[in-house]
């Protein structure tokens, strides 16, 4: 073989290797414009030539590329699924065509083609097509590139060179000539035309800006809609409106996009049925005096807002009965009426409001038969509400009195016979409640001083006799009560007792300095299954209800100081598996410090763990911080967890207060938190009604005992 043909073959070879393993990179390019850029194979500015395919792994085409000096000649771009033709590109450079490209869906249906030519001033531009899937077109408009001479020449700045092709056009492209929309049965949708202009600060394909001259649409069966003219890209002169029929549905007119005249809507039957005045006094030409009319004639809406900012919104119902107004002070926001009314269908008013907040009465409302419904009132240092039942009985009555540091808060709440309901007075710091049976006869009055029980407690039965009567003092209660009010505790079940030990070793990892002693620890767990003995069945069973599994250990986190001349690692975890602990896991580990977790299945105090290690190991340096993770800086516990979340946490926190013999236990169940005060021979809620068994408050569950 000669030495030419060797090197032939060897071509022809890398040539076939290259072409089916072929990369295209779109970013190694210059130009704008995806089929007139210049493609490099590399950074280094070489071009691409031949062909570049790429195959699935079925090995069939899936890109195929042929490229000259750089400049796609021809593409096939195939689905991955069935290896259709997906894009199929020519270039020509015949006559004025320079090439077209077709895209086609995965059923081989031709969806768009692009034509693209030489005008006659030599800009490139192209015919773009789009089609139904029944075959008839969707859209054709045409578009038109401009030469960077041509885009600077108009004022716009010079276009960056990596988007400049080698014929000399950027990426300023606008549409012009006609553009037509087709519905799928093949009709003519609308036709508009774009006139040709440089604009690169506005060019879109929507081209907006570009319109000029007719614009007509149609329906699907042919008839006229809308007839008007752009001019500049903006609507001109009169627009005319169709019903299906043919008749005359609307007029508009405009002034180089601005509303001008007077414009109207007809019904079907010829009556009018919108105005709209824009050459009177109004505030602008985007705010008309605009009226509104039904298929009689009736007037049913009209607005109007001068140039001053003030103007109204009235409505009226098909009798002629207005049924709404707003009046405007600033102008026409919606979410800023001056004030707003509504009357019911007879004429009544329904409600009124001042929306400015430089009135007094901010709202007032009616029922139907005319009697007050409510009434708020709005003063600088009064605030008042007032509701009444349809019969004109008091419903509510909530009055605010506010001045420098004076505070007074009054409410009334009434039964529907007229009867007083419940009563509160509120100063700074000081709330009475008092409520009442349906008969008029006080059920109750309690006193509190910063929302902490203060003073005396009274309950009464419907007779008006005292069943309890009690004195607090800061929440909590001073000696025993008057009257029948202590709830019998009963004995924990084996059931409950062996799930109290289980919760106590389920505490979940917490950590701090300061932590309790075993003793405490010990008081706290006898606390807790005190309280558990009166709460109620649902909530006992709750807090108790974790699953059956072996018990979780108490968490340490340690931080312990190692010695890198001895072999004090290994001693440390000598000394942790010698007393049957485990280290979990390391949070933060250097050179000299490693801090981590420490799991043990009893409760030992620093102290403890510090003599046990000094007593093994006298002779070593080594230095352990120890700090019980399940205890609490304020001195209370957690009796286990349920769910990684918090708002699903189960648990209880005993809490000392100064009282022998009387701690809180707060209780939290499912997102919902209760807090308890238990004493010696009772509990009850922590500032709350004594009695649990009163019906439930607004916006409060009440819990029933069992």
């Amino acid at each position: 073989m000669t030495r030419t043909g060797l090197l032939l073959s060897l071509f022809l070879l890398f040539g076939q290797l290259w072409g089916q393993n072929c990369q295209f990179d779109t970013y190694k390019k210059k130009g704008s414009l995806y089929y007139f850029s210049t493609y490099y194979s590399d950074y280094s500015k070489t071009l691409m030539q031949g062909e570049c395919t790429m195959l699935d792994q079925n090995g069939r085409i899936y890109e195929k590329r042929v490229f000259k000096d750089g400049i796609i000649q021809s593409e096939e771009l195939h689905h991955y699924m069935n290896a259709k033709p997906r894009i199929i590109y020519k270039r020509k450079d015949r006559d004025s065509i320079i090439g077209i490209a077709e895209d086609f869906d995965e059923s081989a249906r031709l969806h768009e083609r692009k034509t693209y030519y030489w005008n006659k001033d030599k800009r490139r531009c192209w015919l773009n097509q789009t089609f139904h899937p029944n075959g008839n077109k969707i859209r054709e408009s045409s578009y038109v590139m401009f030469r960077v001479d041509e885009i600077v020449a108009a004022g716009n700045p010079v276009p960056p060179e990596h988007i400049i092709d080698s014929e000399g056009f950027a990426d300023d492209i606008m549409p012009f000539g006609w553009e037509y929309e087709y519905y799928p049965n093949g009709k003519l949708m609308c036709k508009k035309y774009h006139r040709t202009i440089v604009a690169e600060t506005q060019s879109s394909y929507g081209g907006k800006f570009t319109l000029e001259g007719p614009y007509e649409l149609w329906n699907e069966q042919g008839n006229l809609l809308i007839k008007g003219q752009y001019m500049e890209g903006r609507e001109h002169g009169i627009w005319n409106q169709y019903h299906l029929n043919g008749k005359l549905s609307g007029v508009k007119q405009f002034d180089n996009g601005t509303p001008i005249g007077t414009w109207r809507s007809y019904h079907e039957n010829g009556i009018t049925s919108y105005e709209a005045f824009h050459d009177v006094d109004v505030y602008n030409c985007f705010t008309p005096h605009e009226l509104f009319y039904n298929a009689n004639g009736q007037l049913l809406q009209e607005k109007w807002i001068k140039s001053n900012g003030q103007g109204f919104n009235r409505k009226w119902n098909e009798m002629g009965v207005m049924i709404f107004e707003e009046t405007y002070m600033n102008g026409p926001n919606p979410q800023y009426p001056e004030a707003r009314k509504e009357w019911y269908t007879d004429g009544h008013l329904k409600y009124f409001t001042q929306l400015n907040g430089r009135k007094d009465t901010a709202y007032i409302s009616y029922y139907p038969n005319g009697v007050l419904q409510k009434i708020n009132i709005n003063g600088i240092h009064y605030q008042m509400q007032r509701e009444q039942f349809e019969n004109g009985k008091l419903k509510m009555l909530s009055e605010a009195t506010t001045m420098l540091d004076y505070v007074r808060y009054h409410f009334e709440n009434y039964y529907s016979n007229g009867n007083l309901q419940s009563q509160s007075d509120r100063t700074k710091d000081t709330t009475v409640e008092q409520y009442y049976f349906h008969n008029g006869i006080k059920k109750l009055m309690t006193r509190k001083v910063n929302f902490n029980l203060d003073g005396l407690y009274q309950s009464y039965d419907s007779t008006g006799k005292v069943l309890v009567q009690c004195n607090y003092q800061n929440g909590l209660r001073l000696g025993d009560c008057l009257g029948e009010s202590k709830r019998k505790s009963r004995p924990l079940s084996n059931l409950e007792e062996r799930k109290l030990q289980e919760l106590i070793k389920y505490s979940i990892a917490r950590s701090g300095r300061n932590f309790l002693g075993h003793d405490s620890l010990l008081w706290m767990i006898k606390e807790a299954s005190r309280g558990l003995t009166y709460l109620p069945d649902e909530w006992k069973g709750e807090l108790l209800g974790f699953d059956d599994k072996a018990s979780a250990p108490f968490l340490y986190q340690i931080i312990r100081r190692i010695d890198q001349k001895d072999s004090s690692e290994k001693v440390f975890q000598f000394f942790v598996d010698s007393l049957g602990l485990k280290w979990t896991r390391d949070i933060e580990k250097s050179d000299v410090w490693q801090n981590g977790f420490l799991e043990c299945e009893d409760f030992y105090s620093s102290h403890q763990l510090s003599m046990l290690f000094n007593k093994r190991f006298p002779k070593m340096t080594i230095q352990l911080n120890l700090y019980p993770s399940n205890l609490y800086q304020q001195h209370d516990i957690d009796f286990g967890y349920k769910g990684n979340r918090r708002q699903h946490y189960s648990y209880i926190h005993v809490v000392p207060t100064k009282r022998p013999g009387t701690s809180i236990l707060k209780c939290h169940l499912r997102g919902v938190e209760r807090n308890f005060v238990l004493y010696p021979d009772d509990l009850e809620i922590q500032n709350r009604f004594f009695d649990w068994n009163l019906p439930e408050v607004a916006f409060q569950n009440e819990l029933y005992w069992d």
